[in-house]
């Protein structure tokens, strides 16, 4: 029964230790320019996922940086990456991960 109580101890120290944690990152204020810089790369990501291309490190940051020298979501009424995710775009931004 000692062993019981020692890991229900255990088992709350847990649960508060990640409750802490969830909070302190709810709080933690995230600057505009990195949430956008995040979505960019997540979405990186999905093109690739979306033309069954390889997911690899590099070939998200190639479709990153090319959605940047494309200027996709750059504009001054529009800053939002979510252009990289319109059909015609994946194909131009994946267009050397992509098979033949």
């Amino acid at each position: 029964n000692n062993n019981n109580n020692n890991n229900n101890d255990g088992m709350k120290d847990v649960a508060d230790l990640q409750e802490k944690t969830r909070k302190d990152h709810a709080e933690t204020p995230v600057d505009v320019d990195l949430r956008r810089s995040m979505a960019r790369l997540r979405n990186a990501i999905e093109c690739l996922r979306m033309v069954h291309a390889l997911c690899a490190p590099e070939n998200a940051e190639a479709v990153y940086q090319k959605s940047l020298e494309l200027g996709l979501g750059l504009g001054p009424n529009n800053n939002n990456p979510s252009e990289m995710l319109l059909p015609e775009n994946v194909l131009v931004l994946t267009e050397e991960f992509r098979e033949a």
